[in-house]
């Protein structure tokens, strides 16, 4: 989850480590493939929970993931939203985690972290 920084907590804003939102980037991130090809891949890999397909078999889901895509490409600060629950959040967590690494953000020519988001759905 990413973390709001606490009232009077020191934190670290330089350029280094700043997160970038799409409309603050020259060239936003980017996955390695195609994106159609990378959701292929990524339902390919996705494994339904047995006990979401007894819940929710036949339905239709949508779940978006919002994470950090860091400098080298690599996925941090993963946060699921709209989780139908059963397990199908954590599996997609799951399955992002051994995704190829996306190809970073760039701001002013440098290669910057940036907050990117997933939207996935599909049929039980």
């Amino acid at each position: 989850m990413i973390q709001q920084p606490e009232k009077n907590q020191s934190v670290d804003i330089t350029a280094e480590n700043k997160i970038y939102t799409t409309e603050y980037l020259d060239e936003p991130a980017r996955m390695t493939s195609d994106p159609s090809g990378y959701i292929n891949l990524f339902l390919e890999k996705f494994k339904i929970p047995k006990e979401a397909t007894k819940k929710l078999g036949g339905t239709k889901i949508a779940l978006v993931i919002s994470f950090i895509v860091e400098k080298d490409g690599t996925l941090s600060n993963y946060e699921v939203h709209s989780d139908p629950g059963y397990g199908v959040g954590a599996e997609a967590l799951k399955t992002l985690k051994k995704m190829p690494p996306w190809i970073a953000g760039k701001k002013d020519g440098k290669l910057v972290r940036s907050y990117s988001k997933l939207p996935l759905t599909m049929e039980l």
